[in-house]
């Protein structure tokens, strides 16, 4: 009878912790940011979420490996985070889609058959992704509601990244050929895939991997020049007239994008030979840019109210914005003991 009864309780204990969400595990309402931990080699990722004094205070693991990049912004998007696991670091063949609800950290997948997918954007019924494959480029278009998938060819060797903005798909490329030489691209989408604008972009340089909407425009950085060396140019675009500008900023290697205010925020730093670090506060009213040197670099921010998330190697650095005063500085914690390294960090709000 006790054996019974022993398991009976053990049967109970089983059932109440398989049915804990993990919103029952931690308070949800008071994380401010989110780190992404990952590995190539094995499938085990997690989210790491800390509150306003970096205190960590919960995690959501991922079954899957390579999880997110230092060359992809986290998407965030009306309270729902979407990630791409690329799977292992090898094959890169995972071909799905993370919908994170950040409020109650539901996710959902979406299966996508394209490998090494590296850049995603969405709207209110579409998650936009792309892919390269021996020179040829891929866009896919899921529907959100039955999971129907759409691809289409791009005549460009390589998409570097992909944005959804004011009813549009903007997609940022270089082309190689024998004949041409390097040419780097935007091209313009309507919802439906169908190509509207192309323009040369050659002359701002290449390795667009970063961009943002703001206002009437799309600002966007550039990582090199076609002769591979380093640039301190953002480009802007009109998305009604697709006018480009060039904005000359003081300091090379413009890196990720965030808007504060009447300020664009521009990261300085090279993520390919891990070189610069600082923050440029260009301001979109008077042109004008006031710059910050760094003692470390800046793999991935983010801005929460007047709080700035550095996150570098295994640090999360917390800046008060107005003063660029460093405030916190933490290592995030280690998965366990194997190899992993960080490719992001966002906020939840």
């Amino acid at each position: 009878m006790k054996k019974k009864i022993l398991l009976l309780i053990l049967l109970l204990l089983s059932l109440v912790g398989c049915n804990r969400s993990v919103k029952d595990e931690f308070p949800i309402e008071e994380i401010e940011v989110g780190v992404i931990e990952t590995r190539g080699n094995i499938g085990r990722s997690r989210l790491v979420f800390y509150d306003d004094a970096l205190n960590e205070i919960g995690e959501l693991p991922l079954k899957y490996a390579t999880v997110g990049s230092v060359f992809q912004t986290p998407l965030v998007d009306n309270g729902e985070l979407y990630l791409i696991p690329q799977g292992y670091d090898i094959t890169k063949n995972e071909k799905k889609v993370l919908r994170i609800e950040l409020q109650n950290m539901q996710t959902k997948k979406y299966k996508i058959d394209a490998i090494a997918m590296n850049s995603i954007a969405v709207c209110d019924e579409y998650i936009y992704t792309c892919n390269n494959l021996n020179g040829v480029s891929y866009i896919n278009r899921c529907c959100k509601d039955d999971g129907k998938v759409d691809t289409i060819t791009v005549d460009i060797s390589y998409l570097t990244n992909i944005l959804y903005a004011n009813e549009c798909l903007y997609t940022f490329g270089t082309d190689i050929s024998e004949n041409d030489g390097m040419h780097t691209y935007v091209n313009v989408y309507d919802k439906e895939l169908n190509l509207i604008e192309q323009k040369d972009i050659t002359s701002f340089g290449v390795a667009q991997y970063f961009a943002l909407e703001c206002g009437d425009y799309i600002y966007f950085t550039n990582g090199r020049d076609v002769k591979d060396q380093a640039t301190s140019i953002i480009g802007k675009i009109n998305m009604y007239t697709y006018e480009i500008e060039q904005i000359d900023l003081e300091h090379i290697y413009p890196h990720e994008l965030r808007v504060y205010q009447d300020y664009l925020v521009v990261s300085h730093y090279d993520a390919v030979v891990n070189k610069g670090g600082g923050i440029s506060f260009y301001d979109l009213q008077t042109q004008e840019a006031t710059y910050y040197e760094l003692e470390h670099g800046v793999s991935s921010m983010d801005i929460v109210d007047n709080h700035l998330y550095i996150l570098h190697d295994r640090n999360l650095y917390q800046y008060d914005i107005d003063t660029m005063q460093l405030k916190r500085k933490i290592e995030v914690s280690h998965i366990d003991e194997k190899y992993s390294y960080l490719t992001g960090v966002f906020s939840i709000r």
